[in-house]
């Protein structure tokens, strides 16, 4: 059990929902990179020929049909060596590539250490979008969730009295994040945007404009008012969230300069805790420490 003293108790979310959102965005960040560049090999890797120095069966439990290659190739002149480039659908009874075999490969120009086997080049697409970026949106989205409750308690309690708000927030942020991911791989491959239209927005209607609160909102001005605010910020956050996710996905240049993209995640990871309204924990200290300079 994990003790946590009183005075830190209010540090305690903020810096949780710090390390998430800059370790989420960096994840995806990197997914996305990575099937930019695989797609850049596809489209305009450059052809040379390879020497295979090992091959071998991985391991993933009790089942061990993952077979992997290493080989060494030269481009103007130096060396390169790709270790266990995993041969995607080989099967236990297929053939295998033997040392010193000789084998096409393709690399990048501007990246000669980034190459694939020729032969192996319908895994890096799936690789980088059904096996990469939409997944982590889910686990990011999820994840996300759990920390967003402007309104509640972090308790075990709050959870079991409002469990459709939790559900609320776990279906309206997975969906924004995977949508954003789908919708950007559709662009690239060509596919209509209104057939992934059809799930998304309905969900958004049901689940992303919190009802219940409109419906639950008093008649009195005092807390009609303080209830329009509280709907406002939920609204608020997923919006936020999917502008902010949008130039993340589709934005090669911020992802590429880490300058531009720290700052960005730094600014939209304070523009979420001002949304979680940490002013409240944070300006009795902003004000004890404006009162310590004045005395000074």
């Amino acid at each position: 059990m994990i003790i946590i003293p009183n005075k830190l108790a209010p540090f305690v979310m903020p810096i949780v929902l710090i390390v998430l959102w800059f370790v989420g965005a960096q994840l995806q960040v990197n997914e996305w990179n990575d099937h930019e560049q695989y797609q850049q090999l596809l489209n305009n890797g450059s052809t040379t020929t390879a020497v295979v120095t090992d091959s071998h069966y991985g391991c993933i439990g009790q089942v061990c049909d993952l077979y992997y290659v290493s080989y060494d190739y030269a481009v103007n002149g130096r060396t390169y060596h790709t270790n266990d480039e995993h041969i995607f659908h080989h099967k236990l009874d297929d053939p295998v590539y033997d040392p010193s075999q000789q084998i096409s490969i393709l690399y990048l120009a501007d990246d000669p250490s980034f190459s694939y086997i020729a032969s192996n080049l319908g895994f890096p697409r799936e690789k980088a979008t059904d096996y990469g970026m939409v997944p982590i949106a889910v686990l990011w989205g999820f994840l996300i969730s759990l920390l967003w409750k402007p309104h509640r308690e972090y308790a075990v309690r709050s959870c079991l009295d409002n469990g459709f708000f939790h559900l609320r927030y776990n279906i309206t942020y997975i969906a924004i994040l995977v949508f954003i991911q789908v919708a950007a791989i559709a662009h690239e491959k060509g596919e209509a945007f209104k057939g992934h239209a059809i799930w998304f927005f309905p969900l958004m209607l049901v689940f992303g404009i919190p009802w219940v609160e409109i419906f639950r909102s008093d008649k009195s001005s005092e807390s009609q008012a303080s209830s329009i605010q509280g709907i406002a910020l939920d609204i608020a956050f997923p919006v936020s969230l999917g502008i902010f996710a949008t130039f993340l996905t589709f934005s090669s240049g911020l992802r590429n300069h880490q300058l531009i993209l720290t700052i960005y995640l730094a600014l939209s990871c304070l523009i979420a805790l001002t949304m979680m309204k940490v002013w409240r924990v944070y300006k009795p200290l902003g004000d004890d420490f404006q009162k310590f300079i004045k005395r000074g």
